[in-house]
C-alpha cells in the first residue's frame, strides 16, 4: 500500500526554496512546459517537453551537436526547467548518458582546476550508462592510442564492480601509475569518449546549471577556458564520418548571457540559435499555483481540521509587495504560510494517525466478530505478501469444512480517499486472490476501508469490485486538543480593495513602475536611453546609477524610449 499520509507531511515539511520535492516539483514545472512560460517567438505555440525531445531526435537523426541556453531572470523557473529536461530525457531516450553539473561549487578556482573537475564529475555521472553503450565495442577500445583512456575503459565495461570502479578511477585520473591528469587529457579523452558514444548510437548529454554564478566569481580567463570547452570546443569536433552526439543545456541570467560574446566571441554562433527564454511569474499565475498548492498538499487533510483555500485575499497578502519577491520567493511565502498558520507538525500530525487507526481497529473487530470472527484470528499492523495492511483476520468454520476459508483484509486511512487510493488497494487484493489460487486454496476475500471520507464515485466503484466502504466520524482526542493549537494561530487576511490592473497614474507611481522596467533591462540597453537623454557619463558607471539618473527624465520620455526599444 503506497503511504499517501506520510507522502504528503513530507512533502509539506520540504517546502524549501531551492528544494523541490516528489510531486510537489510537478507543481511549477507543470506550469514551465505548457508554452506560456516562453517569450522567444519560434517557441510560444510548443511545450518546452515537446522541444527538447525535438532537440534529442536532431542530434539523433540529423547526426549535430545544440547547445540550448535557458535564459531568464533570477527565480524565474531556469533550474526547474533544466531539471525537468533531465527528466523527459531520461524518461524518453533510454540510450542517452546524462551529467547534472551544478557550477556553482567551481567559482573562483584556476581554469585548469575547474576544467578536470568538472570533467570528473561527467565521468561519474556518465560511467553506468557508458559501460552499457561500449561494452559491445571492445575492439575499438582496444586499439585507442592513450592509455589512460584505453585501459579506464576496459576496466569499466567488466562485469566485476571492482573493475568497475577501477576504470572509473582510471579515467578520473585518481589511479596512480598514469601520471597527473592535464586540462588538455581530460578535454581529449572527453572528446574520444563523445566520439565513441556517437559511433554506438549513444548521446551525451551535458547539463549546467547557474552559468551566471560561475562566471560572476571567475576570472576572464577562466570563463575563456570554460566557456570555450563546453559551450563551442566539444561540440564542433568531427572525426572522419563519425559526427559527435552531444546535447549540452546550461541555465544562465540575461544579463551574463549578454556577456558571453564579450567573454568568447566565437561561442555566438554555436549557442544563438536555439536560446530558451523564461519569463517571470504574473500575478495570474501565481493565484493558479497557490491553487496547485492547495489542491495537491493540503485537501487531503480536510478531515483533520477546518483549512481555508487560498483566497483572493491571502493571494493579494502574498502579492502586495510583488515587485520586492522573485516568483519561487512568492510561492516559498505561500507554503510558508499554510505550513506556519496551520501549525502543520510532521510528529503531531503522525500521532494523531496513530492514535484514529487504534480507534478504527476497535471499529474493525467490532464487524468481524458479529460476523462470526474470532478475536483471536484477527491481528494489527501486519504484512502480508509483501503488503501492509492495518487490519487482517482468519475465519475458518471447523464444523462445515466443505465452506472456504474467508480471509478479511482492513485498510485504515486519515484522509479522504480518493481514486487513485482505491485503485492501488484494490490491485493488492486482487494479487492476494491470485496468490490463494496457485496455492489451491479456494479463499474467499473480503475488503474493507476505514475512513472519515470518500470522494465522489469512490463508494459507487468500491462496491462494484467488492469493496466494503466504512465511514468513520469519530475523531481522536489528540485531535481535539490540536485544532485548539491551530485557531489560535490564525490570522485575519485583510481583503483587497484591488489586486491587478489599477495601478495609480500619479508621477511617483508611474517613475516607480519605470524603475521595474528599467531594472529588467540589459546595460547595453539602459546605455542606450541614457544616451538619448544625453546623460554625459554612461560607460563605467553601474547600472542602478544610470537609472536613478535616467528616472530624472519625465516618465514620458522615458516611455517612449522603451517603446523605441521594443
Amino acid at each position: 500500500m503506497i503511504d499517501y499520509f506520510t507522502t504528503k507531511i513530507r512533502d509539506l515539511h520540504l517546502l524549501k526554496r531551492g528544494e523541490p520535492i516528489g510531486a510537489f516539483e510537478k507543481i511549477l514545472v507543470d506550469r514551465l512546459i505548457d508554452g506560456k512560460h516562453v517569450i522567444e517567438k519560434n517557441y510560444k505555440k510548443v511545450r518546452i517537453s515537446e522541444m527538447f525531445k525535438n532537440d534529442i531526435n536532431n542530434v539523433f537523426l540529423l547526426r549535430f551537436s545544440i547547445v540550448r541556453p535557458i535564459i531568464g531572470t533570477f527565480g524565474s523557473g531556469k533550474s526547474m526547467t533544466l531539471k525537468q529536461a533531465a527528466m523527459i530525457i531520461e524518461k524518453y531516450v533510454k540510450n542517452a548518458c546524462i551529467a547534472f553539473v551544478e557550477l556553482t561549487k567551481y567559482g573562483g578556482e584556476q581554469p585548469h582546476i575547474i576544467i578536470t573537475r568538472v570533467y570528473k564529475e561527467i565521468i561519474e555521472s556518465i560511467a553506468e550508462k557508458l559501460r552499457e553503450c561500449l561494452s559491445q565495442d571492445i575492439e575499438t577500445i582496444k586499439g585507442l592510442p592513450q592509455k589512460r583512456l584505453r585501459d579506464g575503459l576496459l576496466n569499466l565495461i567488466s562485469k566485476d564492480i571492482e573493475k568497475f570502479q577501477k576504470g572509473k578511477m582510471i579515467l578520473m585520473g585518481e589511479l596512480d601509475g598514469y601520471g597527473e591528469l592535464s586540462q588538455a587529457e581530460a578535454l581529449n579523452m572527453l572528446e574520444e569518449i563523445i566520439r565513441l558514444t556517437g559511433k554506438n548510437n549513444y548521446i551525451v548529454t551535458l547539463l549546467f546549471d547557474e552559468l551566471e554564478r560561475f562566471m560572476t566569481v571567475s576570472d576572464d580567463k577562466t570563463k575563456q577556458a570554460f566557456i570555450g570547452t563546453y559551450l563551442r570546443a566539444i561540440t564542433d569536433k568531427t572525426v572522419g564520418r563519425e559526427s559527435p552526439k552531444i546535447y549540452v543545456i546550461f541555465t544562465c541570467e540575461k544579463e551574463k548571457f549578454e556577456e558571453i560574446p564579450l567573454i568568447v566571441p566565437e561561442v555566438d554562433r554555436t549557442i544563438r540559435e536555439y536560446i530558451l527564454y523564461l519569463n517571470e511569474f504574473s500575478e495570474d499565475e501565481f493565484f493558479e499555483v497557490a491553487e496547485k498548492i492547495y489542491k495537491h498538499l493540503l485537501v487531503p487533510f480536510q478531515y483533520l481540521f477546518d483549512i481555508e483555500p487560498p483566497t483572493p485575499g491571502l493571494c493579494a497578502m502574498l502579492i502586495r509587495d510583488i515587485e520586492n519577491y522573485t516568483p519561487s520567493e512568492l510561492v516559498t511565502r505561500l507554503a510558508s504560510y499554510y505550513i506556519k498558520n496551520y501549525n502543520l507538525d510532521a510528529t503531531y500530525l503522525l500521532s494523531i494517525e496513530k492514535a484514529y487507526k487504534k480507534l478504527a481497529l476497535k471499529k474493525f473487530k467490532e464487524i468481524l466478530i458479529t460476523r462470526g470472527y474470532d478475536p483471536a484470528n484477527i491481528k494489527h499492523f501486519v504484512k502480508y505478501l509483501d503488503f501492509s495492511w492495518d487490519g487482517i483476520a482468519w475465519n475458518t468454520n471447523k464444523k462445515k469444512n466443505k465452506n472456504p476459508e474467508s480471509i478479511t483484509v482492513g485498510q485504515f486511512t486519515i484522509l479522504n480517499v480518493t481514486e487513485e487510493y482505491v485503485a492501488d488497494y484494490l490491485n493488492q487484493i486482487q494479487y492476494l486472490e491470485r496468490n490463494e489460487r496457485q496455492k489451491k486454496k479456494d479463499s474467499l476475500i473480503h475488503a474493507i476501508l476505514i475512513a472519515p471520507g470518500f470522494s465522489e464515485g469512490v463508494e459507487l466503484f468500491c462496491a462494484q469490485n467488492g469493496i466494503e466502504c466504512v465511514k468513520f466520524s469519530e475523531k481522536p482526542k489528540k485531535l481535539e486538543e490540536w485544532e485548539g493549537i491551530v485557531s489560535s494561530k490564525q490570522v485575519t487576511i485583510p481583503e483587497p480593495e484591488k489586486i491587478a490592473g489599477t495601478l495609480s497614474t500619479s508621477k511617483q507611481e508611474k517613475i516607480k513602475q519605470l524603475e521595474q522596467i528599467l531594472k529588467s533591462l540589459t546595460a547595453t540597453k539602459i546605455r542606450e536611453i541614457a544616451k538619448s537623454f544625453h546623460i554625459e557619463k554612461i560607460y563605467g558607471v553601474k547600472k542602478s546609477v544610470l537609472i536613478q539618473r535616467i528616472l530624472k527624465e519625465l516618465p514620458e520620455n522615458i516611455e517612449r524610449e522603451i517603446r523605441n526599444l521594443t
